[in-house]
């Protein structure tokens, strides 16, 4: 999630079960150590950290308001792309299926 999501519920006092609200804030640079496939430091390296606001909604209550971040545009080309391949991977697995009980209705025949 996040390299100071610990230290967010450990501040937020989240226990098993909580209802919590997390937000994204943004995302900040960062300097990591650059490593080879050995494990051994080469420099370093920019990357990117997400931040993170998180709120344990126990404490106050159910936050009820809808968010617009939620919406999904189903026509999107994105998730047109993304609704071909499940169904891609539907007619798959319905075709193997299909398949194994043919094999098994074929090996109980006798005579």
């Amino acid at each position: 999630m996040g390299a100071d999501f610990g230290e967010l519920t450990t501040r937020e006092n989240v226990k098993k079960g909580d209802l919590v609200k997390l937000k994204k804030l943004g995302q900040k640079e960062v300097k990591i150590p650059a490593l080879d496939k050995n494990g051994v430091q080469h420099g370093w390296k920019t990357a990117h950290r997400n931040e993170w606001q998180l709120e344990n909604l126990g404490v106050k209550g159910i936050d009820r308001i809808s968010s617009s971040s939620k919406e999904l545009v189903l026509n999107s080309a994105e998730m047109i792309k993304k609704q071909q391949l499940q169904m891609r991977n539907f007619s798959q697995i319905k075709q193997s299926m299909i398949q194994s009980e043919q094999k098994v209705k074929i090996g109980i025949r006798l005579g």
